[in-house]
């Protein structure tokens, strides 16, 4: 007989590592790129099988519309934060989800009261402050209340997200009082529909682009900005969030 050759089992366990990404009502998001990978460079497919006291590194970003903004699942005590990636060891089964947010803000994450100031491109005009307060429980999908431009400028509003990084203002009873007495007339056709996109935050305000479609035909369109933010809270990394 010729020479046996046997080649020794690894002795260590494996474990299951298994992640994906949430938005922050628990919807799953497909979309994005995963980079996972252990100490040693190897790519990590989620579900997949590791050995025992490897080290895995969860990098995720978000599609286009979304921010990330912490990680939770079923994780070791050992975890870290580097950066905004996830070090993990491999001691035991693990689950992480890297949860998003959509830049635009939904309903439910509104301020009582936000302030937008649009800066027409198309005719020069001076910039407005449109104030908004809400008048009604929001859920996370709409809102609604009066929306006020100065003293002269009035309306009510309906607040819906048009997509992750875009938002839909519909106002009626858009009324003027120009002359500032007793009595307020139809403007602009009495209403109009606005379309916000965001586009980025700066000193923790959102800002964007906006178009402006009046009812009597008339079309504004620009860039926007924030004045104090419109969530309630700031759109920030926080982390690790045990659920």
């Amino acid at each position: 007989m010729g020479n046996e050759i046997v080649i020794p089992r690894d002795p260590r366990a494996t474990y299951s590592l298994v992640y994906g990404a949430l938005d922050q009502y628990g919807t799953t998001i497909y979309d994005g790129n995963w980079t996972v990978t252990t100490e040693g460079g190897q790519s990590v497919s989620s579900g997949q099988k590791i050995y025992e006291d490897f080290s895995v590194l969860l990098n995720y970003t978000p599609p286009k519309g979304y921010k990330l903004i912490r990680w939770e699942g079923t994780l070791p005590p050992e975890k870290a934060i580097v950066g905004e990636s996830l070090k993990l060891p491999i001691t035991a089964e693990w689950e992480a989800n890297a949860i998003v947010s959509s830049l635009a803000p939904p309903a439910s994450e509104l301020g009582d009261t936000f302030t937008i100031r649009f800066d027409n491109l198309e005719n020069n005009a001076t910039d407005d402050d449109f104030i908004f307060t809400i008048e009604s429980n929001a859920t996370s999908e709409t809102t609604e209340g009066e929306m006020t431009v100065g003293e002269n400028l009035r309306g009510n509003f309906t607040y819906s997200l048009s997509g992750p990084d875009s938002v839909s203002i519909i106002v009626t009873e858009f009324e003027s009082n120009v002359d500032q007495n007793s009595t307020w007339d139809q403007w602009k056709g009495g209403g109009f529909a606005l379309e916000l996109t965001v586009s980025n935050f700066q000193d923790l305000n959102e800002l964007g682009s906006f178009i402006q479609y009046y009812n009597d035909g008339t079309v504004d369109m620009g860039t926007w900005e924030s004045s104090g933010g419109m969530r309630s809270s700031r759109l920030t990394f926080e982390g690790i969030i045990h659920p």
